[in-house]
């Protein structure tokens, strides 16, 4: 079989899906077979016939190995900014009541 032959697959995420939450990763990479690509996406094979996978909504990897690890280095991402303001209203809790001890001096 030469490569022209060969049925390209991608493995797709939604990007949306990484904005308020962490999803279940089982549920976040869908691998889709390439029908062709357009100047805005993919159409791809879905089981009821195809559909445009858009570069604005989903990113797209040649392996699963690599969706994962993208989904990873996102919620990564995404707990450090969650843990960042954690620290900076626990930090801002101890300055107000440092400065309400002071009041009454």
């Amino acid at each position: 079989m030469t490569d022209e032959n060969q049925i390209k697959v991608l493995f797709c995420i939604l990007r949306r899906r990484f904005v308020d939450y962490v999803p279940e990763f089982e549920n976040c990479v869908e691998e889709r077979e390439v029908i062709n690509e357009t100047p805005k996406g993919y159409r791809m094979s879905v089981s009821y016939g195809t559909s445009v996978y858009l570069h604005a909504d989903y990113e797209f990897f040649e392996s699963r190995q690599a969706a994962y690890q993208w989904c990873a280095r996102r919620v990564t991402a995404s707990i450090e900014k969650m843990k960042q303001k954690m620290q900076a209203a626990e930090a801002t809790k101890i300055k107000l009541i440092e400065a309400s001890g002071n009041c009454g001096e």
